[in-house]
């Protein structure tokens, strides 16, 4: 059986219908067939092809050839002879696939072709060609890309010289050398055609095969599934364009190409970032259909991993509220000389096309480029720009962030720098772009249309004039030249990649400029995104396991693309926050029983992406069916959420005009800009207001009065009046917008039909007399045509010689009068010219709504906000949650947490039935601010590291959090520096990476911050590793002096830090608890057993001694006592480390995840060891090797005290002595109660004997 979407078709030799022996030939086998026959396949000779996975296939129709390229249809869907001999095969020595198998090159077109069973002689290697027929890899071992962006060249001939190319062939290369690293789809009838390089990559993601037609190599889907196909390509990471006729054969007939072929034009053009935006945007397709789409992307960037995963990956299109960041990045290197130059000055602007939103910054970076990762991690663009030269660093980068992203990677594309790096260049571009007029459907005075006269535009974004404001022209323009230098470079690079798209005027009117990162934001760093999880898991970059999988109950897209911002940049602003809490708090407590409150998240369920439609009517991409009802959603959205109107209510406690909810939305959400779509001042005042008695919070009473704008709906309703909603559901544009004087074009043209129409039908009355049938009708044959005349056979003598035979039945025959004919042209030209009258009209019905896009768009964007409050009560309404309080910002930065919990372990661990074990915080900072977490491995300290951050992130989103208690002043930004892993992809080494987050936090760090280091050193020597952490962790104390969580397997850092700073540092453990299993009690008894028979020599010897009279001891008799007793005391040590080496060996230690205060005896690695079933006798040596390290170190350690102690006594004067071994003392008891009741016997019967000493000194 031939491999699926590859079909065949036995037909005889240059013949249209298949005979006998092209029968018996299409039977042999498929890799014998078609590797014999790669001049002229059979299925090739009839035009047919596989037409993917979806769609059967089709046999194509035999059309007649003819000069003016004339078809069946109006719109020239002639065959390939038509256009002047078809669409052939590229003449060169092709290499197919990356196995290297050639292709032999096609003949010429007038040599004879050769039976497909004589064709070949050589032998086929067959498992070779199936990989090659399935496109199972690139040619050049690459992705494909960069192939599939050569241009088409013609082919040779066997004596050198270029083949002769037809015309439509000569418009391929043509197109080709135009649109350089484009694929080009082109529009052949019912085919969609792609050719060369491009037919070879796109057959391997279509999974489609591909055939040599004379000079072109080709492949093509199905027309009516075109839109699929286009996705999967740019899915797979391809620029995809797609050429179309311009011409109809009605207007090619009448007008001066008579003669030429079809004028084709690339129409559309079509990436990840602007598929959304463009007239595919809004398809849905069948989940099984975006699955495909997905794998096919992961295969086509090659990695098997990446293909398990791909079906949920950020995709276009796919997941609801993914965005589709187009990021154009623009770098300057910072200082000049010799010496390689690391630190570097990044411009970067990100626009969304689908939703207007538009984010800059500009930054200086250092080696690592952390805070370029931290900006592309919160983005997840799905496209980046980067401007030429780069350096080789952020190159690295931005070629390899998408492993951090999870799923496919962003598509990225250099762009030449050179002609924006003089100065003025780029302001200059970007003035005559924001200086030209009114080309994005604003009015000639510059207010948009709003009737605001006076308009601005904030790009700083929060005031509330800007978001009641309408954009014009030249405020844009003021606003936009007071952006930093390489923020304007990286704006006019993407006003020129947009341009193509016809993308751009969301840059000039719709977009909603935003810093990328605010004062009124907290900071979350590259690293804190990844190691806490916040976007996606760190396991398989899904979002099950994230901080967003537990935040996330939204109920529309747009909703949650503004809940990921939030998470993304929590606020730092106490108002701010506290507006949150209050409005989740009232959606708690009263949202099931208040009147408008209850009907919200109903509301809210029902609704499409209203963002991405608003914005791409503003384009001019939609539909009259997507149109029509994102109007009536509007028009329905004030009685859905239950707000009534009511005419001249001015109270102010209980309505809220609309201008004001914008500007009130823009700053309390947190998002600049955020109500940018409000109305104009001037507009407001005799608008009908807004009921919301009983709504107590400020933000919910804004943001409802936004959602609810009357003028809104109104605005819908009377756009809504001109549309012919029948026809809008069918997407029938001759009908869907009713006469108007605002559209002459189209109403002459309909005008033109319908007298074309009226003139062949008072044709009919005289044929009924001129025939003398008075039954005659038109009537109309698929596929033959209009106004035909059936006469019946027996009065066939009637009709006049010069009518046109058209066909015969057994009941009559089919005519065409020459008056009808003629009629006939004139109809179908008028209709023509209807169907682009029409279709500018629509063009110009959706260019009048974007001078009300903003007011559209702040709905929008309130209803977001909405429902991201409404997320957050969900959450808050669990069990556990409390909303944290958050003291005044002139007190200290402090973190208190009463039994707190990790938002996302507690959810995993309830799906199995387990809970999880709450834990107290106490960060002051003015007191303790840093602890000292010790403990077993696994046991805990990173979990609870996590949690607190998470906490405190949640609390500043506006979120009640996992605890019973929550109080903490605002943070100003959250640093963590967790895990043990390199990158090779950027040349990082584990080391090099936890030095380099470790250097950006020391440097980033204020007493405000929250900064969380895990196991700092551990990617070193023991010794290098202890300092490094002892000296960073005193840097951060004494002098960044930041709320601190401090991981180690260091303890003496714990002591000699608590020792220095006793105030501001504080030593925890993880509490756990040993067990014995039952092989280690039997060895530890018979250890015990031994322990007795061996000590009967000295149990006699004491006896020996006590028989002895009273006052016969002698000096030498009480030193040998104290020997033995030193004797008995190292016998003991010994049998403690044997007995903990058996414990390491065959114990279990019970986990008990409560924090408590002291210093961890031991990491209890071995522990982890045996829960790894690493071999019983590997765990056997490792413990005799722990012990006797152990017990090396402490006998190490024993002798430098010892060494100390007698040069400090030998330098001490006389008296200080006894107050030296009081300290002694004292400092030998802290160990002691801090080991956790372990007790160094050696060391304190040292200070005894030494006491003694001192006693007898004295006397």
């Amino acid at each position: 059986m031939p491999p699926k979407g590859v079909f065949f078709r036995g037909r005889a030799k240059g013949g249209q219908k298949g005979g006998q022996k092209g029968g018996q030939k299409g039977q042999q086998s498929i890799t014998n067939f078609v590797v014999a026959s790669p001049s002229k396949p059979a299925s090739a000779a009839t035009g047919s092809a596989a037409a993917g996975d979806d769609e059967p296939q089709r046999p194509a129709k035999r059309q007649r050839a003819g000069s003016g390229g004339g078809g069946a249809t109006p719109f020239g869907e002639a065959s390939e002879r038509s256009e002047g001999g078809g669409l052939q095969v590229e003449q060169q020595q092709q290499q197919q696939q990356g196995d290297g198998e050639s292709v032999p090159a096609a003949a010429s077109a007038g040599a004879p072709r050769r039976p497909a069973s004589t064709a070949a002689k050589a032998p086929v290697d067959k498992a070779a060609f199936q990989r090659r027929l399935l496109g199972s890899g690139p040619a050049d071992g690459g992705d494909g890309k960069a192939a599939a962006a050569a241009p088409i060249e013609p082919g040779l001939d066997g004596s050198g010289a270029q083949q002769k190319l037809t015309p439509m062939e000569q418009q391929i290369v043509e197109l080709k050398r135009k649109h350089p690293g484009v694929m080009l789809i082109v529009e052949v009838g019912y085919k969609a055609k792609l050719f060369g390089e491009d037919a070879v990559v796109a057959s391997r993601v279509l999974r489609t095969y591909t055939w040599q037609d004379r000079n072109f190599l080709t492949t093509w889907v199905p027309v009516d599934r075109l839109h699929v196909h286009i996705r999967k390509l740019v899915m797979a990471g391809h620029k995809v364009g797609v050429v179309r006729q311009v011409e109809t054969a009605a207007i090619k007939r009448a007008g001066d190409n008579k003669s030429g072929p079809f004028e084709r034009r690339m129409t559309a053009l079509h990436t990840r970032a602007t598929l959304e935006a463009g007239e595919l945007g809004g398809e849905e397709d069948s989940p099984s259909e975006g699955e495909e789409g997905a794998a096919a992307a992961a295969a086509a960037a090659g990695g098997a991993a990446r293909s398990r995963r791909a079906a949920s990956s950020r995709q276009p299109g796919g997941p609801p509220g993914s965005s589709n960041f187009l990021v154009a990045c623009v770098e300057e290197p910072v200082g000049s000389g010799g010496a390689a130059v690391h630190a570097v000055d990044v411009g970067l602007v990100a626009v969304e096309p689908s939703t207007g939103a538009v984010l800059y910054a500009q930054f200086r970076d250092g080696l690592m480029r952390q805070e370029l990762e931290s900006k592309l991690l919160f983005a997840a663009p799905a496209e980046l720009l980067l401007a030429e030269p780069a350096s080789p660093e952020t190159r690295r980068l931005l070629a390899h962030i998408g492993e951090q992203l999870g799923g496919a990677a962003p598509r990225l594309e250099s762009t030449e720098g050179g002609r924006y790096r003089r100065e003025g260049t780029a302001l200059e571009a970007v003035e005559a772009f924001y200086g030209g007029g009114s080309g994005d459907g604003s009015q000639a005075d510059g207010s948009g249309g709003s009737g605001s006269g006076s308009a601005t535009l904030s790009l700083a974004g929060g005031s509330a004039a800007a978001a009641a404001s309408v954009v014009a022209p030249a405020a844009a323009l003021e606003a936009v030249r007071r952006l930093p230098p390489l923020v304007l470079r990286g704006l006019a690079h993407l006003l020129d990649h947009l341009r193509p798209f016809a993308l751009e005027a969301v840059l000039r009117l719709g977009a909603s400029f935003q810093e990328w990162a605010s004062a009124a934001e907290m900071r979350l760093s590259a690293n804190t995104l990844r190691q806490l999880e916040i976007f996606q898991n760190s396991s398989n970059g899904g979002q099950k396991g994230s901080l967003m999988w537990v935040l996330d109950h939204t109920q529309t897209a747009f909703g949650r693309r503004l809940l990921r911002s939030w998470v993304g940049k929590p606020l730092r602003d106490r108002p701010a926050i506290l507006a949150r809490l209050d409005a989740v708090q009232e959606l708690v407590e009263q949202g099931d029983s208040h009147p408008v409150l209850s009907q919200l998240r109903p509301a809210l369920k029902k609704l499409p992406d209203l963002e991405r439609g608003v914005t791409r009517a503003y384009h001019c991409t939609s539909r009259p069916s997507e149109f029509a009802a994102l109007l009536q959603q509007f028009v329905r959205l004030p009685q859905a959420l239950g707000v009534a109107a009511e005419l001249g209510v001015e109270a102010a406690d209980s309505v809220v005009t609309s201008q004001a909810a914008a500007a009130a939305a823009g700053t309390a959400s947190g998002e600049s800009g955020a109500g940018a779509a409000g109305s104009d001042a001037s507009g407001s005042a005799g608008r009908p207001a807004v009921n919301l008695q009983g709504v107590q919070s400020a933000l919910l009473r804004q943001l409802l009065g936004a959602a609810a704008d009357l003028s809104v709906a109104a605005a819908a309703q009377e756009m809504l009046g001109s549309l012919d909603l029948g026809a809008a559901e069918k997407n029938d544009k001759l009908h869907v917008l009713k006469d108007s004087d605002r559209f002459p074009e189209m109403q002459r043209w309909r005008a033109e039909v319908a007298a074309a129409e009226q003139a062949l039908a008072d044709l009919l009355p005289i044929y009924r007399r001129q025939l003398q049938i008075s039954s005659l009708q038109f009537m109309s044959l698929h596929n033959v045509g209009d106004y035909l005349l059936e006469v019946p056979t027996e009065l066939t003598k009637r009709v006049p010689k010069d009518w046109a035979k058209v066909n015969a039945v057994k009941k009559g025959v089919r005519f065409r009068a020459p008056e009808v004919a003629s009629g006939l042209q004139r109809l179908e030209l008028a209709r023509e010219h209807l169907a682009v009258a029409c279709t500018k009209a629509w063009q110009q019905f959706l260019g009048d709504f974007g001078a009300r896009y903003l007011p559209f768009r702040g709905a929008v964007q309130a209803l977001a906000a909405l429902d991201c409050l409404c997320s957050l009560a969900v959450l808050a309404s669990s069990h556990g949650y409390v909303r944290p309080e958050f003291v005044e910002e002139s007190e200290p930065p402090q973190l208190h947490i009463q039994a707190g919990r990790h938002p996302v372990v507690e959810l995993l661990l309830e799906e199995r039935r387990e809970q999880y074990v709450p834990n107290d915080t106490h960060l002051q900072g003015d007191g303790r601010r840093c602890q000292v977490i010790t403990g077993p491995n696994m046991g805990g300290k990173s979990c609870y590291t996590r949690q607190c951050a998470l906490i405190a992130i949640m609390a500043q989103v506006g979120s009640y959090v996992p605890a019973a208690a929550a109080h903490l002043r605002a943070l100003d930004g959250v640093y963590t520096r967790m895990g043990a892993s390199d990158n090779l992809a950027l040349g990082r080494s584990t080391f090099a990476e936890e030095l380099g987050e470790t250097s950006a936090i020391l440097s980033t760090a204020t007493p405000a911050s929250l900064v969380i280091l895990d196991e700092l050193g551990r990617g070193t020597s023991t010794g290098d590793g202890a300092a490094i952490a002892e000296a960073t962790l005193s840097y951060l104390v004494r002098r960044t002096r930041p709320l601190t969580l401090f991981i180690t397997h260091y303890p003496e850092v714990c002591f000699r830090l608590q020792a220095a700073l006793p105030e501001a540092v504080g030593c925890y453990r993880m509490a756990h608890v040993e067990e014995e299993e039952e092989e280690g009690a039997e060895q530890q008894q018979q250890q015990q057993q031994q322990q007795l028979t061996g000590g009967g020599s000295t149990a006699v010897a004491a006896a020996a001694s006590e028989a002895q009279p009273s006052g016969t001891a002698t000096a030498n008799d009480s030193r040998s006592l104290d020997q033995e007793q030193e004797e008995q005391q190292g016998e003991q040590q010994g049998w403690e480390r044997e007995r903990a080496a058996a414990l390491h060996a065959h114990g279990k230690v019970v986990f008990l995840f409560k924090l408590v205060e002291g210093v961890a005896p031991a990491s209890f690695g071995l522990n982890v060891a045996r829960m790894a079933q690493l071999p019983a006798s590997v765990l056997q040596r490792a413990a005799a090797v722990a012990a006797r390290v152990q017990a090396e170190a402490e006998q190490r350690q024993w002798q430098q005290q010892q060494q100390q102690e007698s040069q400090q006594q030998q330098q001490q004067p006389e008296g200080s002595a006894e107050a030296a071994l009081a300290q002694e003392c004292r400092q030998w008891v802290q160990r002691s109660l801090a080991a956790g009741g372990g007790v160094d016997v050696a060391a304190g019967r040292q200070l005894q004997q030494r006491a003694r000493q001192l006693l007898e000194t004295s006397s």
